[in-house]
């Protein structure tokens, strides 16, 4: 009988000690819960208040004003545009010759009549597509 009393009071014990460590974990664990709410509240109301900056900082009308302010940057005139014909075209035949160097005689070759066929459809293309241009 006296074995069964102390198996008890152990047993009781045991369930105290263990229930008062369960309770003084939980209450540290809900102070950290507040403190990390308090912190993402933070953290939210600095996110709002930066995407109102945000769109005070992009509105067109700020923008406009701050590139007139701070660029020296003009409308283009008509008198800008050029016609394509009007446009140089580089000399490739420098590079099509450094090209043939380092190539086989036989690659030459097909290379050769597809650069001429190249430049001869570039050139009636530019100046069939913007005929429309004075």
């Amino acid at each position: 009988m006296i074995r069964l009393i102390v198996a008890m009071v152990i047993l009781i014990l045991g369930v105290g000690f263990c229930l008062f460590h369960f309770k003084y974990r939980v209450v540290s664990l809900e102070g950290d819960l507040r403190v990390m709410e308090e912190i993402i509240l933070e953290k939210k109301q600095n996110i709002r208040l930066l995407e109102a900056e945000w769109e005070h900082v992009t509105t067109p009308s700020r923008i406009q004003e701050l590139c007139q302010k701070h660029l020296s940057v003009e409308a283009l005139k008509a008198s800008s545009y050029i016609h394509m014909s009007q446009i140089p075209f580089r000399d490739d035949d420098h590079i099509l010759d450094l090209v043939q160097a380092s190539l086989a005689p036989s690659e030459v070759k097909s290379l050769s009549s597809k650069t001429i066929s190249m430049k001869s459809q570039v050139r009636t293309s530019s100046q069939s597509s913007l005929s429309f241009l004075p």
